[in-house]
């Protein structure tokens, strides 16, 4: 319904009419839906993703999350609207009782807003304080987060987090901007070591997905050489006899 209402919005009016009795839109709720909307269409047009929020080394070891807040939600209610209370003297009952329901749903817009920006700020703060270990000395310290274990230690449920982490891209220490998915990656560790194991790699005799298992397993990763291959192919590595052709040339 949201969606048919932002994009269709005079067929949809046509269409609910007849059920406004039954049926109730919060403007919340519209105004929500607009702003993933709006939010995924300004990164369409950019060729650069735009970090909803940088981690910064405040110390060593110690770290801080900033929010990057846009422009578009940096929003406040007209002084004109606030001020009717001064004037509700020289207002009709139904022009009073209009604005007063408009102010009602503006301040709901806002409170929906900064509820938000702390709910995303304290998921972030969390996930920050989980993996100062992998942030401070790298991948070996790094620990698979779950959005349960989030939603438990902050008393909001699981689908809260879901969509507060939705499309959300983070800047780390080292100037790298990456999805927030990153932090739920179980295979990350093991993609980082078999990035390493190809760096060392001789670029005569590249190595199959059978030899870095094995390269695997010697450091402490055992998977089978399937998952080797998946996770090679997400990396965007070729297989061993074209990185070899490629370094013949």
């Amino acid at each position: 319904l949201r969606r048919e209402a932002l994009e269709n919005p005079d067929t949809f009016k046509k269409l609910v009419t007849p059920y406004l009795r039954e049926i109730f839109l919060s403007p919340v709720q519209f105004f929500e839906a607009s702003l993933g909307r709006e939010r995924e269409e300004i990164r369409g047009t950019e060729e650069i993703v735009v970090p909803d929020a940088e981690i910064v080394e405040m110390a060593e070891g110690e770290f801080a999350v900033v929010l990057n807040t846009p422009p578009s939600l940096r929003l406040s209610i007209n002084e004109e609207l606030v001020g009717l209370r001064k004037k509700k003297d020289t207002m009709s009952a139904k022009d009073l009782s209009f604005w007063q329901e408009k102010l009602r749903e503006a301040r709901e817009v806002l409170s929906c807003l900064s509820y938000r920006h702390r709910l995303l700020l304290q998921v972030l703060e969390y996930i920050v304080e989980q993996e100062k270990g992998f942030l401070s000395h790298g991948f070996p310290y790094f620990v698979p987060l779950r959005q349960r274990d989030i939603a438990q230690a902050l008393g909001v449920s699981v689908s809260a987090v879901c969509q507060i982490l939705k499309n959300k891209y983070l800047q780390f220490p080292d100037g790298v901007v990456r999805h927030v998915k990153f932090f739920f990656d179980a295979s990350y560790p093991v993609k980082e070591m078999i990035r390493i194991i190809l760096k060392e790699e001789d670029p005569r005799h590249p190595l199959s997905d059978e030899e870095i298992m094995a390269e695997l397993k010697k450091r402490g990763f055992s998977i089978a050489r399937r998952t080797c291959t998946l996770y090679r192919e997400e990396m965007g590595i070729l297989p061993s006899y074209l990185r070899k052709r490629i370094s013949s040339r």
